[in-house]
């Protein structure tokens, strides 16, 4: 899965001339073999037309000029994937965190939504928060995994852990939810040969952003990315 939800997450920071449009990113997505493509509703809505690009709709967010903001704000619904021909949703929780329940109970609320419609769940599931010393140990990650598959997700976008034994616990204790390594975070040096390593632990894919389209050969990168994870 292609992710492109950065600019609300991170803002401008993160692009330059080329890929700070949508249409950059999708043409990369579309031609590197992505699986999906992960964006915002104002986006999708403005620019998303690629139907052989399967469309999650990020359906929450927050920026990070306020560092004390706890909650991503709800900004779409599963109506809006519909309309917008998105196959999935995605919805972000951050366990452990203040404003936790009030996320799990609004994303039960989308569950059922999307369930009536036939569309796929993704939750972007990241423990963090006072009491949480590393939010890549094992357990930590665990924890956020199977919070997803307790809530009933279809999947879940976890940090990684740091290598493929440890990740194996994550994936068993998701018990069936489809597990998606998050990005490029707590990876070696050697991006694609890390990334092997990892599908080893018997996660399903990973969903990755600017470690492709930031790259000056961003469609090359992602059909590597692309090949290391449908041939583990």
């Amino acid at each position: 899965m292609i992710a492109y939800d950065q600019g609300m997450e991170h803002g401008p920071t993160d692009f330059n001339n080329f890929n700070y449009h949508p249409n950059y990113i999708l043409k990369i997505a579309e031609n590197a073999g992505a699986s999906c493509v992960a964006m915002g509703y104002g986006l999708a809505k403005a620019f998303y037309s690629r139907k052989s690009l399967p469309l999650i709709l990020k359906l929450n967010g927050k920026t990070n000029l306020y560092t004390k903001n706890t909650r991503s704000a709800l900004i779409a619904n599963v109506e809006d994937a519909r309309r917008l021909g998105a196959v999935g949703v995605g919805y972000t929780i951050f366990p452990g965190q203040a404003g936790e329940a009030e996320g799990f109970a609004e994303f039960a609320q989308i569950r059922r939504e999307a369930e009536k419609r036939g569309m796929i769940t993704i939750l972007w599931s990241y423990a963090r928060g006072p009491e949480i010393k590393d939010q890549y140990a094992t357990d930590v990650v665990a924890y956020a995994a199977r919070v997803a598959a307790e809530l009933g997700a279809d999947a879940v976008k976890v940090k990684y852990t740091g290598d493929a034994d440890s990740f194996r616990w994550v994936v068993k204790c998701a018990a069936g939810t489809r597990v998606l390594i998050s990005g490029t975070d707590n990876f070696p040096d050697d991006y694609l040969q890390g990334l092997s390593e990892a599908m080893k632990s018997g996660a399903s894919g990973i969903a990755v952003g600017r470690k492709v389209w930031q790259d000056e050969r961003a469609e090359e990168l992602g059909k590597k990315i692309a090949s290391k994870v449908y041939n583990s």
